[in-house]
């Protein structure tokens, strides 16, 4: 059996490690794990539902500014950042 515990071909300048085995990591390592992935999947859902909630908030802005009449608008169209 090989009991190297680098991967890719011998050297003695260069060994690139090989990580444990799970059967060989401790149970604090896993709650660890499970704790950051719960975090970032957290984080990706709450960036979804804010960036969901800046777009309808810009579709609303926008249907606001479509319906005034265009005379009142003119700060719009010169790019003036006024609200209405």
């Amino acid at each position: 059996m090989n009991d190297r515990k680098h991967i890719g071909k011998s050297s003695k300048k260069l060994n690139a490690p090989v990580p444990q085995l799970k059967s060989e990591m401790d149970a604090p390592y896993f709650e660890l794990s499970d704790c950051i992935v719960k975090r970032i999947k957290e984080t990706r859902l709450r960036f979804i539902m804010q960036a969901n909630t800046g777009m309808i908030e810009l579709y609303w802005s926008d249907s606001s500014i479509a319906q005034q009449p265009v005379a009142q608008l003119q700060w719009y169209i010169n790019g003036d950042n006024h609200e209405v």
